[in-house]
């Protein structure tokens, strides 16, 4: 068989990779342009049901400190003279937005959006330092939002036997990650944490550019940039307040990689 030159495969490489960013930046802004809108009795309607389950605390504490006397209240806004102990910094930006006069339901909308689309970013980042690969990179994006097993089996069939399977394609009937009669238990990290969990939205992200900064300066690079260690330092002390489980998950690898490094130079 003829081999394909390797100047060839790496463009073919880089216009997958375009490809894949364009497909799921595009798909991200569509969710989210959609996720809430005022609907003809005046009320608020969703296209991700699982934003009720979250949004509903988080409209509750971005309210608290767009509206209250603190813009970081002492006090938790859900439970009377309990602290406020939620990682505040999600909310905190959204507050900061309808201070500044941004509607309400777009400034919990944008910070969202703009983490969603920074996550496919750095996601692709860091795949490109494991893999040094285009395709691995887009395959490794691909593979990770695409989580939930064989759901979609059920999605194609109710589409295939729908009266309206334009409707049914555009509004899905139920959730095919998540479909315990048929052993389907691995829901979507899309509908199930990048929706939903704002904490995790934006925190998630900010993990993902902590590991890519520090494998990119600390085992790429021949010396490591003292500028881009106190930028690393900021963001992983910033953390815990904006998601602690991505914080615990971040100190773990870190610690990990700081051990390595260390048995190697003896």
């Amino acid at each position: 068989m003829p081999t394909i030159p390797a100047e060839k495969r790496l463009s073919q490489g880089k216009l997958f990779l375009l490809i894949t960013l364009c497909g799921w930046c595009l798909y991200f802004l569509y969710l989210w342009t959609y996720a809430l809108f005022i609907n003809e009795s005046s009320g608020v309607s969703t296209t991700q049901s699982t934003l009720w389950a979250d949004w509903a605390a988080h409209f509750t504490m971005g309210s608290r400190m767009a509206y209250g006397a603190q813009l970081i209240p002492h006090t938790s806004p859900l439970l009377i003279t309990a602290p406020f102990q939620y990682p505040f910094i999600p909310n905190l930006l959204s507050a900061i937005l309808i201070r500044l006069g941004a509607p309400f339901f777009a400034s919990f909308i944008i910070p969202s959006a703009v983490a969603t689309i920074l996550l496919v970013f750095l996601f692709v980042w860091l795949g490109m330092q494991l893999t040094k690969s285009y395709k691995g990179a887009a395959l490794g994006l691909t593979l990770f939002l695409l989580n939930g097993g064989l759901g979609f089996v059920w999605f194609v069939s109710d589409v295939t036997t729908s009266n309206d399977w334009l409707a049914t394609l555009r509004t899905p009937m139920r959730s095919y990650t998540k479909l315990p009669e048929y052993g389907i238990e691995w829901m979507s990290i899309i509908t199930s944490m990048i929706v939903p969990q704002r904490a995790f939205t934006i925190g998630f992200p900010l993990g993902l550019a902590i590991v890519s900064l520090t494998y990119h300066n600390f085992f790429q690079k021949k010396s490591a940039s003292a500028l881009v260690t106190i930028g690393i330092g900021l963001m992983t002390g910033m953390l815990p307040l904006v998601h602690t489980h991505t914080a615990i998950a971040i100190a773990c690898i870190l610690l990990f990689w700081g051990v390595g490094g260390l048995l190697d130079a003896t």
